[in-house]
């Protein structure tokens, strides 16, 4: 099929883009499409601008709200469509990025050295994997992105173990030098912190529950948390135990209705509350087939999977690179009485039954050198030429 006249301006964009002379001295980040500040390049961006101020960083965003967070923050935001973003992106050797160039720009950043942190450890099969609701396949992507005038040697992806990298060679489509392992910026907050995270804070005295699933099929299918949970019966075990359920559903469920009207049961689905902030400051994390418990899993704390739609899951939504139960270091409950059985156990009877299990468990997922602040490795892999 014949380029589009908007196609041919950009591949001629892109091209002009990949003639530019780039600068050691200025990267550009970027997350989610350009929607959010947020993910692992957050937590490099905000890295880099405290401790190395002789580097340009700019954060680049499509999202106008996006600019006073990360002014808050102390950084430099440009729009993606500026003259000021553009010649950002034009110029900067480094791009960091958790799901793709398009976090910044694919036009604007060709021939940079893309450095994708990804954006959570895969319990899910991801991209080239992923047959279900991934239609594209690695040779057309190879073609379209030589066209554009990319160079598929300054593509990199960052891994957190030996298993992980196996994944990613054929996720990706990238061979030995082109995954890395080291670990995810974003879990430095756990080990910089010096505090049990902003979120506890307001809650003193506490034991906070925190219930992170994952989306289904993008927001495409509605999370209606009061069919898969009998919240009175829930709210009243909470409030024996003076602890606090806490709703955080995937941004893609975010504008559906909310939980509201329990006194220990809260919904913050629709608030930017950091997620990383969130973990620390959860006591017991119930998840499903979210990649968060296995960031969770630094923190050494009970979890419990709640997959009341395992089968539906698997047959229409994603498939696992691992046997679930193999490395779901919790109690899994199917039904919302296994879920509250599990609960009460953790709350009444303070039963922790599988903290061996995720030791086991977290050595999968996590070479002995991630376990450890991630950004100031990244830097030092850079000032070697690591990423060329």
């Amino acid at each position: 099929m014949a380029p589009t006249l908007s196609g041919t301006i950009k591949v001629i964009k892109r091209r002009l883009a990949g003639l530019s002379k780039r600068r050691d001295d200025i990267f550009v980040y970027g997350a989610w499409f350009g929607n959010r500040y947020g993910d692992n390049p957050r937590y490099f961006f905000e890295y880099m601008v405290k401790n190395h101020p002789e580097i340009r960083s700019v954060w680049i965003t499509k999202n106008p709200d996006v600019i006073s967070e990360v002014q808050k923050a102390g950084g430099e935001c440009c729009m993606a469509d500026s003259a000021e973003g553009i010649r950002a992106m034009k110029k900067a050797k480094y791009v960091f990025t958790c799901t793709g160039r398009d976090d910044t720009s694919d036009v604007y950043t060709a021939n940079a050295v893309n450095i994708n942190f990804w954006h959570g450890i895969p319990l899910k099969k991801i991209m080239y994997d992923d047959d279900i609701t991934f239609t594209r396949n690695a040779n057309y992507d190879r073609d379209i992105y030589l066209m554009y005038g990319h160079t598929l040697d300054k593509e990199y992806v960052i891994s957190t173990s030996k298993v992980i990298t196996d994944i990613y060679h054929h996720a990706f489509n990238k061979d030995d030098s082109h995954v890395v392992m080291c670990g995810q910026p974003r879990n430095d907050y756990f080990y910089n912190a010096d505090n049990d995270g902003i979120f506890r804070s307001d809650y003193p005295g506490r034991y906070i529950i925190t219930y992170m699933p994952t989306h289904r099929k993008e927001g495409r299918a509605k999370m209606d948390i009061g069919k898969i949970m009998d919240l009175d019966k829930l709210n009243k075990l909470l409030k024996e135990s003076n602890a606090l359920f806490v709703i955080k559903k995937h941004y893609y469920h975010a504008k559906e209705p909310k939980v509201t009207g329990y006194s220990n049961i809260i919904d913050i689905t629709d608030q930017p509350v950091d997620a990383q902030d969130m973990m620390l400051s959860t006591d017991l994390l119930i998840t499903d087939y979210s990649s968060v418990y296995i960031d969770y899993l630094l923190l050494n704390r009970p979890m419990i999977f709640y997959s009341y739609d395992i089968s539906d899951y698997l047959k229409n939504d994603r498939g696992m690179y691992f046997e679930y139960e193999k490395v779901t270091p919790g109690p899994v409950a199917e039904d919302f009485d296994s879920l509250y059985e599990s609960i009460r156990k953790i709350l009444i009877d303070k039963n922790d039954e599988f903290e061996a299990v995720r030791s086991e468990v977290t050595d999968i997922f996590y070479d002995k050198s991630a376990r450890r602040m991630v950004s100031p490795v990244i830097y030092e892999m850079i000032q070697k030429g690591r990423f060329r």
